[in-house]
């Protein structure tokens, strides 16, 4: 049961990642055209801020998960080693 809850943390992870990355860049787009003097139009340069920035909250956020993913994957291989 343990394994099972781990798999799907990993695949809830990297969903909950790409959701994150598409709703930051669409997120960028439309707040850009809306405070700047655009037409609330959607922005393609917004757009393209929000991807970074989504992508920048990936990397910190998803990076400090995946690191200790790896780290309890790395414990079990050496435990099995030792048996």
């Amino acid at each position: 049961m343990i394994k099972f809850v781990k798999n799907a943390f990993s695949g809830l992870l990297s969903l909950i990642l790409w959701l994150n990355l598409i709703l930051c860049t669409i997120a960028g787009g439309y707040s850009w055209s809306y405070f700047g003097s655009y037409n609330r139009e959607f922005s393609v340069s917004g757009a393209l801020i929000g991807f970074v920035a989504g992508l920048i909250i990936n990397i910190v956020f998803g990076g400090l998960l995946a690191t200790i993913i790896n780290i309890d994957k790395n414990i079990e291989k050496i435990a099995n080693k030792n048996d």
